[in-house]
């Protein structure tokens, strides 16, 4: 019994450290203890999003190091199925999948680029694009640099080859009608981040060659009248916490942030996370960092001030997810939650939604 009770106890304790010093205790008055319960009430609140599980299990084989876009009344994503020959030799043939509200997927084609991870799906000029990747299936997976499209989700045509190099996972991003693309930087351009852009996807242009310091499994995201570029890893320097911005695509500056709320005082260095644009807010969804896999989330109204909130319940650690806004919430799909990177790939098979109002 006093084992319990001290457990009791501590579980109590760890609550009320995670939020502020006036909220951690009831004073004597009563009036007043009403007042402090429900600011405590208010502060919980404001530490946490509801989440459940939407589907636990998924259609897809693989889902990881991926991208949904919405285009055309429904939300496609482009997959992969690894087939093994009669000689043991193994291909990983793509898929399209289609959905209408993001929790319930039908396979809608087989495109004849080969499968792929860590491309980047985007829609501009009333197509959807798919920008690079790489090969699941080869003792060292082979980059891809291809540019391919499609005005239906089953047809698609391979633009011209590209200026950049093969990438995966940096992502690309539509801003002011144009397609920008980031290359980490390889060979004689190691280290610099390399900002690319286009209007048509075959004919493009080095907007900067050392926009800054270059990551790779960074993310890309256009919000309010700005690109941004978040984290990512250098596999001389390491793990990135820093936001960079442009209002161009060419001259880019680094954000000051800022950090609050309940998850931690820092904006932990982070790469293979996920971010979307949900109801006026940026919001960020785990990633892999010094301290392993992670299941923290962060959302911001202006890219500087950002609060930490958790899940309740907790959702998984996870990594090279997709974040999805719907009408009501933000839906968790695929990715892996292995913290151990000299472990297999545990590749994640349910879809999580967070409610966030």
């Amino acid at each position: 019994m006093k084992i319990l009770s001290f457990l009791t106890i501590m579980s109590l304790s760890v609550v009320f450290w995670s939020c502020t010093k006036e909220d951690s205790y009831l004073p004597e008055d009563h009036q007043e203890a009403t007042t402090e319960t429900t600011n405590f009430r208010y502060t919980l609140q404001k530490c946490m999003v509801e989440s459940r599980v939407e589907r636990k299990t998924v259609p897809f084989e693989q889902l990881h190091s991926n991208s949904v876009v919405y285009f055309k009344e429904h939300y496609w994503s482009i997959t992969y199925r690894i087939e093994v020959a009669e000689d043991g030799w193994e291909s990983a043939r793509s898929e399209v999948w289609i959905s209408k509200n993001g929790k319930d997927w039908k396979l809608r084609a087989s495109p004849q680029f080969s499968g792929r991870f860590g491309h980047s799906l985007i829609v501009n000029d009333n197509k959807i694009w798919m920008i690079g990747g790489m090969s699941p299936v080869d003792a060292l997976p082979e980059l891809s640099a291809e540019v391919w499209y499609s005005g239906n989700g089953e047809n698609w045509v391979q633009n011209s080859n590209a200026p950049f190099q093969p990438d995966q996972s940096n992502g690309a991003v539509v801003f002011q009608n144009k397609i920008f693309v980031f290359e980490y930087g390889l060979n004689e351009n190691r280290g610099s981040q390399r900002v690319f852009s286009s209007t048509d996807g075959r004919n493009w242009t080095l907007v900067n060659k050392n926009a800054f310091p270059s990551a790779s499994e960074g993310k890309a995201i256009g919000f309010n009248k700005h690109i941004y570029f978040i984290g990512g890893r250098n596999f001389d320097t390491g793990i990135s916490d820093k936001i960079w911005k442009s209002s161009n695509g060419q001259n880019w500056e680094l954000v000051e942030t800022r950090t609050s709320g309940c998850v931690r005082s820092d904006f932990l260095p982070r790469y293979a996370h996920a971010i979307v644009v949900h109801n006026g807010q940026v919001w960020l969804v785990g990633g892999k960092t010094t301290d392993g896999t992670q299941n923290d989330i962060w959302h911001s109204k202006d890219m500087v001030n950002w609060q930490g909130v958790y899940a309740n319940p907790r959702i998984p650690s996870l990594f090279g997810h997709t974040l999805i806004s719907t009408n009501n919430d933000i839906l968790i799909l695929g990715g892996q939650s292995q913290p151990d990177p000299l472990l297999a790939a545990d590749p994640f098979q349910q879809i999580w939604s967070l409610t966030t109002n």
